[in-house]
């Protein structure tokens, strides 16, 4: 046997630069969560290569055998987006005879070095591979025969659409397999190489589209689950996809999307959103400027004339490091605010993608309100203190920055947000900043879902996470953006920042989210009940040491927000 090449990668070295010591302490901590381990549970010594070749539609994989879990690592899903497939839809990969050995994670997708903001949110942080031959897929089952049709988690990883990896230590999903479930995560194309819209790109089309790549790979991953999973011991009939931040848009995208349609019976949005405005494809709206007019000037910052009659040809040709260094001189942003807050259209997660009339055809938020989306059980929840690392070292933690920044965004209601987040003080500013923002992004995002949601499927459910684990509290970032992933994955034995109890409460997490994933309900095996969500008392799920039934999280806070701001 050998295992099949795949393109070489280019390793790079992620270390945040320029950062307090407070935050790279708290980078530290993240990295030690989620990039500590990228092997598979139990590491090299614990692991035996499986015997038994399994049959893909593709070719035969073999994977690695730990604890009574199967793994299968960096199986490509489609072919490599390179050359003249950069900017198209994903093709099915290449069929091949001898046995691929899956038990080395992909290269991770290209992207720019992380911001000490995004490697918090992803944990990175130490030297990865990055090529854009990047669509693969990892699977953890524990499943005895092929015929055991298990329930099927498909997990799709943040990032802000730019930064990332399925190999993120956070995400081994032999942890949460050990409940019973096929675990199923991706890497999918990330920022300009993943979402790039231009006018050739659109006439070169079938569908008269461009962009919005990314999201194909996740459908087209989809797709691969569909046909191949059962060979694994998975059910194509049951997936459950869930993702946490750019993650968990996505899974409000895709249950948004006809594209999708089919291809899960579940879904699990954890501090994610379904934004009610998107970019247009071909036509700037006001300030609002279209995606291909911002595909044209990176086409113009790569030096290919707005007249070349083949500027694909040159845009193809160049290397994806200058892709990246061009897409960072035109990305639309607004520079008063803190990087990645997805405050507007224009910023933050969503800047990334456009109604291009094939994946999207309506901007999710419009979809759900008019209640379009998959009518599929649904879990919808966030954690407490979703902006903290968001604002932390920036302008909104001083007095002037802050309630600037609450003038610029609510112009004259600016005064009834300051009643509710003031700013006497600069101490008191940054703590209103961090509510003020993890609220308007997060809080409101995930109650008006779960209020669409119930309106079709009463299997609608709403958490809240409060457990502040115990470093995270002296560090004075809450129980911050993405605490909640090892919980969920059960990733946090050995990890530095945690109480013994911390386990009990992963284990209890990840009974919830796999029962859900089997049936639908994540009730059951003498754990707290959760009840369904009732847009009446705003129901939910207290997710702590002493998890509890709750009612009303933040209410006039939330209520005035969604009130004065409808994005």
């Amino acid at each position: 046997m050998r295992m099949v090449e795949r393109s070489a990668g280019i390793r790079r070295d992620e270390h945040p630069r320029g950062v307090s010591l407070a935050l790279l302490v708290a980078v530290l901590i993240l990295a030690t969560l989620g990039a500590g381990s990228c092997s598979v549970s139990g590491g090299p010594s614990a692991r035996a290569i499986t015997e038994k070749p399994i049959e893909t539609a593709y070719g035969p994989v073999t994977g690695a055998v730990a604890n009574g879990i199967h793994s299968y690592l960096g199986i490509p899903y489609a072919q490599p987006p390179v050359g003249a497939l950069r900017w198209r839809p994903p093709a099915p990969p290449a069929p091949w005879k001898e046995p691929l050995v899956a038990t080395q994670f992909g290269h991770i997708a290209p992207q720019a070095e992380s911001t000490p903001l995004m490697a918090i949110v992803t944990g990175e942080g130490r030297t990865t591979d990055m090529s854009e031959d990047c669509l693969t897929l990892n699977i953890w089952t524990p499943a005895k025969k092929a015929s055991d049709k298990l329930a099927v988690m498909f997990w799709i990883h943040g990032g802000a659409l730019v930064s990332g990896s399925s190999s993120n230590g956070f995400y081994n999903g032999a942890g949460l397999a050990k409940h019973g479930v096929v675990v199923v995560t991706i890497n999918y194309r990330l920022g300009p190489l993943g979402f790039l819209s231009h006018p050739a790109l659109t006439a070169e089309s079938q569908t008269g589209t461009s962009g919005n790549y990314g999201l194909m790979d996740q459908i087209q991953a989809l797709k691969w689950v569909k046909e191949n999973i059962a060979r694994f011991g998975g059910d194509p009939g049951n997936v459950t996809i869930f993702g946490e931040s750019a993650g968990g848009l996505s899974v409000a995208v895709l249950m948004t999307s006809q594209a999708a349609r089919g291809l899960f019976h579940k879904a699990i949005i954890q501090s994610g959103g379904a934004p009610e405005t998107l970019r247009a494809l071909a036509e700037d709206q006001g300030k609002l400027r279209s995606a291909e007019t911002l595909g044209s000037e990176l086409a113009g910052k790569l030096g290919i004339p707005s007249d070349d009659p083949d500027p694909l040809t040159a845009m193809r040709a160049a290397g994806w490091q200058e892709v990246l260094a061009a897409a960072g001189s035109t990305s639309p942003g607004e520079p008063s605010l803190p990087a990645g807050l997805p405050i507007s259209p224009d910023s933050g997660v969503s800047k990334y993608l456009c109604v291009d009339g094939a994946v999207l055809t309506e901007a999710p938020g419009k979809v759900f309100a008019a209640g379009g989306q998959a009518d599929v059980p649904l879990i919808v929840g966030t954690v407490a203190d979703e902006g903290t690392i968001f604002v932390r070292h920036s302008a909104l933690e001083t007095k002037a920055g802050y309630t600037a920044f609450v003038k610029a965004l609510f112009g004259d209601s600016a005064s009834q947000v300051l009643a509710l987040y003031p700013a006497k003080d600069a101490s008191e500013s940054a703590v209103s900043a961090a509510a003020l923002v993890g609220d308007l992004i997060f809080q409101t995002s995930a109650r008006r879902i779960a209020r669409q949601m119930v309106a079709v499927q009463p299997s609608t459910y709403r958490y809240v996470m409060t457990r502040l684990i115990p470093l995270a509290g002296e560090l004075g970032v809450g129980v911050f953006h993405g605490t909640d992933i090892p919980y969920v994955f059960g990733t946090l034995a050995g990890r530095a920042g945690f109480a013994k109890e911390d386990a009990q409460l992963a284990e209890l997490m990840m009974g919830y989210w796999t029962r859900f994933a089997r049936t639908g309900d994540p009730n059951g095996e003498g754990a707290p009940v959760w009840p369904r969500y009732d847009p009446a008392t705003d129901s939910y799920l207290k997710l702590d040491l002493s998890p509890s039934s709750e009612q009303g999280f933040r209410t006039q806070k939330v209520d005035l927000l969604e009130k004065l701001v409808k994005y």
